[in-house]
């Protein structure tokens, strides 16, 4: 049982990188909004309720993917991530704790076809995702 088609989200502060990802999948039937920073893709999944996969830079200006993960995941804890980057890499996200990081994490550059691969493949699965601390953040500044 497996997406024909989506609404995917992609968040990326380098023009070129967004366009070329916006494009490959657009190419493949998905629906895409794009944002360049954190606060334009709150913006962007608010108005947009109905996406089911982010992909997003882990480097943003100001606060990182993996920050977004965290706050778009408190509006819909079925959304699924799919993080890119091009110099932080990997590490990023197994300091902040998520699972079996290689499955959400594509190296830049990239090809096109390994992009629709990945989206196709993370659509796809049943896993949910989730970042540790997500259900917390708010416990853990109460009383």
């Amino acid at each position: 049982m497996g997406h024909s088609t989506a609404t995917v989200l992609v968040v990326d502060d380098e023009l070129i990188d967004s366009t070329v990802m916006r494009r490959a999948l657009e190419m493949v039937g998905h629906v895409v909004f794009e944002a360049d920073s954190y606060d334009t893709a709150l913006q962007a999944f608010d108005a947009h309720e109905d996406v089911e996969l982010v992909v997003a830079d882990v480097s943003l200006p100001s606060k990182d993917g993996i920050e977004l993960a965290r706050a778009l995941l408190r509006k819909k804890p079925t959304l699924k991530f799919l993080f890119t980057s091009g110099w932080i890499g990997s590490e990023i996200m197994r300091s902040s704790g998520i699972p079996e990081l290689d499955r959400y994490f594509l190296a830049k550059p990239f090809r096109p076809d390994d992009l629709i691969a990945a989206v196709r493949r993370i659509l796809d699965s049943s896993e949910s995702f989730s970042i540790p601390d997500v259900a917390g953040d708010a416990a853990s500044s109460g009383a």
